[in-house]
């Protein structure tokens, strides 16, 4: 029986066996003591980066599949020329027979994990992969697929890099204006450079007219989930779904995954976290393990509610409180007040009673409002990448089982 999800029959479309088609080699463990930080050739143990290597054991452009630890199964493509570890095999393909890119496709709709041998160190052997089978179009489909595909994560991807642009551009003029102390004077100069006035404070020195106080001085709200009652009612009261349900559960693990895995809640659950409900924009923090994460809430077309370890700020200020929290000052403050010595963590009382500059009013108002431009484009710009991927895996199945063809969406003047 064929691997492949197709479920009706093309007479163009053709059965291959994987291993008659490539050629399969393990990677090579690299020697420790010439693994480094400087950007060579990156090294890929697995199914993550680990650093950098002199030298290189794959070209650019191979199939690369993790065969063990953590993300078995998972099939990448190489973007350059690179370092491969042994829990990791290459693939070099006959492009004449089978696309690499249409192959990549194929194995995001179902990874190739349930290849595992089972044993107790997570597995999958070059014996495993030359056996797969494999319902392919011709290879001129194939590539016409795998372009329709990557158009998509080609957009997603230059959506992506705006938002580092636009992140870039406000944590610059804030490290200018609040760190350096160099926001424009009343005749447009920097402040700092021009002869500023600096006064002392609890803090260090700080511009005439700038206080020091909490972040209770930028009209802001701080909670999470806990204070929508005790452990016992919570669990009483929130039941979680895999499937969709009436309101999203918003973790820290689903915010830098980019919503891979959501998780929901029932209407019953989410009026009781009425403390914690979200409707996008808000200061997102994570404040147990991954300490120190800060994301913006999402606009999605669903009621949102806020998860477990992270905590939410509601503000006026959020442009600068982002940028804030986000820069090096933020993450210096944040570690401030983290404990814990199995699993680092802070509470929202000390996170309330952090002390921190308080910027004038005027300079506030206009960095605040400069900076809520760009993270309001950030956002709109995570819509687009969102809307764009759910299409692209709306199509990937069915352009990869036959059901749609590109040739039915293709139309010729």
């Amino acid at each position: 029986m064929s691997n492949s999800a197709k479920d009706i029959v093309l007479d163009d479309w053709d059965e291959i066996i994987l291993g008659d088609v490539s050629e399969m080699r393990y990677g090579k463990m690299p020697k420790k003591k010439y693994l480094s930080n400087e950007e060579k050739y990156p090294v890929f143990s697995g199914y993550r980066q680990v650093g950098f290597y002199p030298e290189y054991n794959a070209d650019e452009n191979l199939i690369v599949v993790a065969r063990g630890v953590g993300g078995t199964g998972d099939v990448k493509i190489s973007p350059a020329k690179c370092y491969v570890t042994n829990l990791s095999i290459i693939i070099d393909l006959d492009d004449k027979v089978l696309d690499k890119n249409f192959l990549y496709y194929k194995y995001q709709i179902r990874n190739l994990r349930y290849l595992d041998t089972g044993s107790a160190q997570s597995q999958i052997t070059i014996s495993d992969l030359k056996t797969l089978v494999l319902d392919v179009p011709p290879t001129s489909e194939q590539k016409a697929i795998a372009a329709v595909l990557s158009s998509f994560d080609d957009k997603i991807e230059l959506l992506r890099k705006q938002n580092e642009t636009l992140e870039q551009i406000a944590q610059t003029i804030f490290k200018e204006w609040f760190a350096n102390f160099n926001f424009p004077d009343e005749n447009g100069r920097p402040y700092k450079d021009n002869g500023g006035k600096m006064v002392a404070s609890d803090l260090g020195e700080i511009p005439e007219g700038w206080r020091v106080g909490t972040i209770n001085n930028f009209d802001a709200i701080v909670t999470d989930y806990v204070a929508n009652g005790s452990f016992a009612s919570l669990k009483q009261n929130v039941n979680l779904y895999d499937e969709p349900n009436y309101a999203l559960f918003i973790r820290n693990t689903d915010l830098k995954s980019g919503f891979v895995n959501k998780v929901y809640v029932d209407r019953h659950s989410y009026e009781f976290l009425d403390k914690t409900k979200l409707f996008g924009g808000e200061i997102i923090i994570s404040n147990v393990g991954d300490v120190g994460s800060v994301f913006l809430c999402p606009y999605f077309n669903i009621p949102m509610t806020l998860g477990n370890n992270v905590i939410v700020i509601k503000s006026s200020c959020k442009g600068y409180l982002y940028s804030l929290f986000r820069s090096f000052i933020g993450k210096h403050l944040l570690n401030s007040i983290t404990g814990g010595s199995a699993q680092p963590k802070f509470n929202k009382t000390d996170f309330r009673s952090l002390e921190m500059t308080i910027p004038s009013t005027s300079i506030l108002k206009t960095f605040n409002d400069f900076s809520w431009t760009i993270y309001q484009k950030f956002l709109e710009n995570d819509i687009q990448i969102t809307k764009i991927a759910e299409l692209r895996d709306y199509i990937l199945p069915k352009l990869m089982s036959g059901q749609l063809r590109v040739k039915d969406f293709i139309y010729e003047d």
